[in-house]
């Protein structure tokens, strides 16, 4: 019986543990299971992110551990803001239909609105690239 663990000396030691189906699972089966490609799974082995064992060639991982790498991998992702549009646009929407409903001349009213998107503008590109730099 060869058998190379990965995983601790103390879970070695029981030899029936590894041939129990419901805890460990051969290569194919955790790819179909979880839809993840084989060198994905071969580097969480090599990172040591999932326990294995090696048993006649063959590799058995932990379905706990697997499962959890996945649920970690595909976890929603979190909205920064809650509303879908930055609040700068979210001003000057509302703040531009005043501008164009005010008593003026066509100039003015132009004039305000390119003030308007003079703030609005940079500080939409602002707020995208922290937000992008935030995600790295």
């Amino acid at each position: 019986m060869e058998m190379d663990p990965i995983a601790s000396v103390e879970e070695s030691d029981t030899t029936d543990e590894v041939f129990d189906r419901a805890i460990w699972k051969d290569k194919q089966e955790i790819l179909q299971t979880f839809e993840m490609s084989e060198p994905l799974l071969k580097n969480w082995r090599k990172d040591g992110k999932i326990r294995m064992r090696k048993y006649n060639k063959k590799y058995f991982y932990h379905i706990k551990d697997a499962e959890a790498l996945f649920q970690q991998k595909h976890k929603k992702k979190e909205w920064y803001y809650k509303w879908p549009i930055s609040w700068p646009w979210t001003v000057f929407w509302p703040v531009a239909g005043l501008v164009l409903l005010m008593p003026a001349n066509s100039f003015e009213k132009l004039f305000s609105l390119s003030v308007l998107l003079l703030i609005a503008v940079p500080s939409d590109i602002i707020i995208r690239l922290r937000k992008r730099r935030q995600k790295k």
